[in-house]
């Protein structure tokens, strides 16, 4: 029992010194807990010590029952420290682990593997700053995909990244190692090339378009996908972060429009892009500022207000206003629309409630909703929450989906959620988004919405410019056809039909000669202002009392 009680305590003091190699290293971690660690680590130096002044006792003194019990708590602890310090170890390792795979997706494009926006926006700052107040050359480009659109749309977004993923290498192989490639959204990309003057900048373009020329095979299908590219330069243009890369933007768009394959900025080029990218800070900011305001405009069964459709529209600081087809998809490429689509439906909903109560009356609310980049279910669930909230029948609410968005099989699903919940759907500028007749039957529709200027759209297409009788419509014309089409459509599966866009007397007389008997347009009232709407309504069912 002697020789044993001294190997257990030896045994201990092994387990011990080898517990100082992972609590050495758990030191070295950056954790809130360092300081405590380090006091453990002093604490098993003291036993350490502690064991070797016990073993010490018991070669000259052989232990009685009692030390030969505390020999082995010494050893079962000496084994529980060491357990636990490399128990503690691992879990640290296992943590810095996840913590960088988390920092990696938060900073990188997952589809792609590139850098994305966030990353992008840190990369220029810290360039700024290393430029040394702006005195070194860089450049910024920003770069959007040619016929991407088409590729979604006739292929499918799966086919979409797929082209993507073979593009972003074609693309970061034109650049040198210290130069950095982003994916910001959708097809848009971004690149940071330091101590780049005009000159390098132009040659990268040049290389890029060369590269993207080059066909792609894509789901057995040979494609080639060319690129627009908008090149600023700091600090010739400026050494504002955003301003370059609205400049960048701006470029682009000129690149795009003009089909020179690539554009340096200048103060020439026309600044009214489509603002896609960098206003999509300034549009969060400007519905704090109460810039974005709620537009509406009614739509008629015959001459009777069966509706009001919701808009949203931005009033910039220059006095200029925007429509939201001209600045919602940066924000959907983004993942940032929600604060949008709450403040649309809260405040939407607040005016049809005090219309409703104000007049007395039973018409429906119609909401143009941009539900991509969203979660669909978590949006189904906001919107029937906020029908709850303000005691509103969902019967009441109407959503409106513009036929490319409705050929995404998610968003099927979540309108399929949305009519099962009691909303009415209406697919919007039917003929716009290349989808078939007989895609619809998948989704149940309340109402379809034909445009007139899509209309005539597609029978210019179709058509020579001189078989059509101007603005007016022309009963020989293909647009004339697609009318009779989609009422027939509508007549055969018990779907309402109205045509919007009508601007003019005539025009209206014809549909309603044709048999169309639901309008929208500038003939019976533009889309106008929460307060305006207000004054038109008052004389709209005053006149309506007067009639009766």
């Amino acid at each position: 029992m002697h020789i044993f009680s001294i190997l257990l305590v030896i045994s201990g003091l092994i387990a011990l010194v080898l517990s100082l190699v992972p609590l050495t290293e758990i030191c070295r971690h950056k954790t809130s807990y360092r300081i405590g660690w380090r006091a453990m680590f002093g604490l098993v130096l003291v036993f350490i010590l502690g064991y070797i002044f016990y073993c010490y006792h018991l070669w000259f003194k052989a232990p009685d029952f009692l030390g030969f019990i505390l020999a082995g708590i010494f050893a079962g602890g000496g084994v529980f420290v060491v357990l636990v310090s490399r128990m503690s170890l691992a879990s640290l390792n296992e943590l810095q682990v996840t913590a960088l795979e988390h920092e990696k997706q938060t900073l990188h494009d997952l589809l792609t593997g590139l850098p994305n926006r966030k990353s992008m926006m840190l990369t220029l700052a810290n360039t700024v700053a290393a430029s040394g107040r702006g005195d070194a050359y860089f450049a910024v480009m920003v770069l959007d995909l040619n016929g991407f659109k088409k590729v979604n749309d006739t292929l499918g977004h799966q086919a979409g990244d797929a082209a993507l993923q073979i593009i972003a290498p074609r693309l970061s192989g034109q650049l040198r190692v210290s130069d950095m490639l982003c994916r910001m959204g959708g097809d848009e990309f971004c690149v940071i090339l330091p101590q780049a003057n005009r000159g390098d900048a132009e040659q990268v373009a040049k290389k890029m378009l060369a590269a993207c020329t080059e066909p792609m095979i894509v789901e057995n299908n040979k494609m080639i996908l060319g690129v627009s590219i908008g090149i600023a330069l700091s600090p010739d243009h400026t050494s504002e972060v955003s301003e370059l890369i609205r400049y960048a933007d701006k470029a682009m768009y000129q690149a795009k429009q003009q089909k020179t394959g690539f554009e340096v900025y200048s103060k020439t080029i026309n600044g009214s892009s489509n603002h896609k990218l960098s206003d999509a800070p300034d549009i969060l900011q400007a519905l704090e500022d109460k810039q974005l305001v709620l537009y509406y405009q009614p739509v008629f069964f015959d001459e009777i207000l069966t509706g009001l459709e919701v808009s949203l529209n931005w009033h910039r600081e220059d006095g200029s206003i925007i429509g939201a087809q001209d600045f919602l998809k940066s924000l959907v490429d983004l993942g940032a629309s929600w604060p949008l689509i709450k403040y649309v439906v809260d405040e939407s909903f607040i005016n049809y409630c005090d219309w409703k109560e104000q007049f007395d009356s039973e018409f429906n609310l119609r909401l143009n909703l941009f539900i991509g980049g969203v979660d669909k279910n978590e949006f189904c669930d906001f919107l029937v929450s906020k029908a709850l909230q303000y005691q509103i029948p969902t019967s009441n609410i109407m959503v409106e989906i513009t036929e490319a968005i409705l050929s995404r099989q998610s968003i099927r699903s979540v309108v399929n959620q949305l009519r099962n919940k009691g909303f009415k759907i209406v697919l919007d500028d039917f003929g716009d988004g290349g989808a078939r007749l007989l895609s619809l039957r998948s989704t149940v529709l309340d109402e379809v919405k034909l445009d007139l200027l899509v209309a005539r759209k597609s029978a210019e297409i179709c058509l020579d410019a001189d078989r059509l009788d101007g603005d007016r419509l022309d009963r020989n014309s293909l647009d004339e056809v697609l009318i009779n089409c989609m009422k027939s459509y509508s007549d055969y599966n018990n779907v309402a039909f109205v045509v919007s866009n009508v601007c003019d007397i005539s025009t209206l007389n014809l549909l309603k000669r044709m048999g169309v008997n639901q309008f929208q347009g500038d003939v019976f009232c533009p889309f106008i202002s929460t307060k305006e709407m207000n004054g038109w309504l008052f004389r709209y069912f005053e006149s309506s009392q007067i009639n009766n």
